[in-house]
């Protein structure tokens, strides 16, 4: 319809507004609605909880086909062909019908109404200029919450940027996983996280800040787990939160506008998107059932159809012919049944015999939670093989380090043994001798944690492995203390690390 229909503020050139792509001020707005059996169309006055800004775009011609063409800004935006009029005029009349003079379109006398409490606010609708005539109005059916194209470029961060989650303000989006997606549309929020977290594992240098759990999470394209005593309910991942103005808006997946916060974090929304409320209340509903029967009686189009066809009770499947009855007594000598030869496969190992039951302590007559270890759980600064005491490490808050770090240790192989078989050096590092620390400890503190393990590093390290335990063990050694343990504890897992390298014959 033309523009002017809906009350344009006075004072406005539409055409001044469409060169500059800027908005136009009216009093009502179109929103289409999917009732039974049609569209609905409500008029909406704005103001309050509907904006009157309307985008205002010029129409451009195209000299092959001779049309208007607008096309969209954005690949959720419609694109629209206008026919070229030579003669405008004469098509006056039918912009400046009513409703009755159009085919197909019901008015409805009814009052006005509110808008519901949870409906849909969305409005996706346009004012055309083409050259000629006057502004056109158009509106469409919007698209389900969620959809979007994303845009915004992130920020640059740093080795640390992943401990930005434990602040209030979250961790923002890093820049390089933004430009691998830019671009790209989604119809929900959850492909669009999915996508996000696996775009985190193709950067090296932010995935070697998360645990090994929490990577393989994110390899899948699952948020990685928080603390527990960040857990929130039932909510115990990191999640990926949205500025307020930005989930049901058209912005949607602006990345300079979305963080990661842990549960019990404060600031950004999370996209719940629940059914809306319809704009069509139950009254005018039926109204509008009222004015649809009146229309098909007056035209004679009223077609009825019964809810039960005839002939339908004659359906449905026919029995079948008895068949023949089995004996209640086989005949011949009755068998003694074989029974099963108990075996266990692989072969029993003495030191998982002891199986570990994790339970709620004793006393308790609370159920066991039904985790079973076999092995019994690492325990803080105890030191060993890595291999060993990582696999007894788990959902602790716990990490197994190697001490010296593996890359140096393999420098050292290297170095030392030109012709050692790829398979063999791999058993050495994964028998390399470690230590069980708290993960904060190992994040702050570790000289050779994430990027802090330069080739510098590696280098000095493997030149002398006993001065290399002695400053890994100094540099978490203030951890340690602060966390808890004390210095006769640290000083006595330094010593079992330097004979555990000593007993391997990595040193004398």
């Amino acid at each position: 319809m033309r523009a002017e229909v809906l009350g344009l503020r006075p004072g406005q050139n539409l055409q001044a507004l469409a060169d500059a792509g800027g908005m136009a001020i009216i009093d009502h707005r179109l929103k289409t609605e999917q009732v039974a059996g049609g569209t609905a169309i409500h008029v909406a006055a704005t103001g309050g909880t509907i904006a009157a800004e309307v985008p205002v775009r010029n129409a451009v011609l195209d000299p092959l086909s001779n049309t208007y063409v607008l096309d969209g800004e954005t690949p959720g935006d419609k694109s629209l062909r206008f026919v070229a009029d030579p003669d405008p005029a004469a098509h006056g009349a039918t912009a400046q019908g009513t409703a009755g003079d159009l085919p197909g379109l019901l008015a409805l006398g009814a009052p006005a109404d509110s808008i519901p409490l949870g409906a849909d606010l969305r409005i996706d609708d346009c004012i055309v200029c083409i050259p000629g005539q006057s502004p056109l109005y158009f509106t469409f059916a919007v698209r389900p919450v969620g959809s979007g194209v994303v845009n915004g470029t992130g920020q640059a961060v740093t080795h640390d940027w992943w401990e930005a989650v434990e602040k209030d303000a979250g961790a923002p989006v890093p820049m390089a996983v933004g430009e691998r997606f830019r671009g790209r549309e989604f119809t929900s929020f959850a492909s669009f996280e999915c996508a996000l977290w696996r775009a985190v594992t193709e950067e090296g240098l932010l995935i070697s800040q998360l645990d090994e759990i929490n990577r393989k999470r994110l390899a899948n394209g699952y948020a990685p787990y928080a603390r527990k005593s960040d857990w929130l309910g039932e909510r115990h991942e990191f999640e990926i939160r949205y500025a307020r103005a930005a989930v049901y808006g058209t912005d949607s997946y602006n990345l300079d506008r979305i963080s990661i916060h842990k549960p019990t974090a404060a600031q950004g929304l999370r996209p719940v998107t629940q059914p809306f409320a319809p704009w069509l209340s139950l009254e005018l509903q039926g109204s509008l059932d009222l004015v649809t029967t009146q229309a098909h009686s007056v035209s004679g189009n009223r077609t009825w159809t019964p809810l039960v066809p005839p002939g339908r009770e004659a359906l449905g499947p026919t029995a079948l012919p008895p068949g023949p009855s089995i004996p209640a007594v086989l005949p011949g000598t009755p068998l003694a049944p074989a029974r099963p030869q108990i075996e266990i496969l692989p072969g029993e190992n003495i030191e998982d015999i002891n199986a570990n039951i994790p339970g709620f302590g004793a006393g308790t007559e609370l159920p066991s939670p039904g985790l079973v270890f076999a092995l019994e759980p690492a325990k803080p600064l105890e030191t060993g093989d890595y291999i060993d005491i990582r696999r007894r490490s788990i959902n602790d808050d716990m990490d197994a380090d190697h001490i010296v770090s593996r890359k140096a240790l393999e420098l050292f192989i290297d170095n030392n043994y030109l012709e050692i078989d790829v398979r063999l050096k791999k058993s050495f590092l994964e028998q390399a001798p470690s230590i069980v620390i708290p993960s904060s400890v190992h994040r702050r503190f570790s000289e050779t944690y994430g990027g802090r393990n330069t080739k510098a590093k590696q280098k000095k390290d493997a030149a002398d492995l006993r001065a290399a335990v002695d400053s890994n063990m100094d540099a978490l050694k203030s951890g340690l203390l602060e966390y808890g343990f004390t210095d006769q504890e640290v000083e006595r897992t330094r010593h079992q690390l330097h004979e555990l390298h000593q007993a391997k014959g990595w040193y004398k």
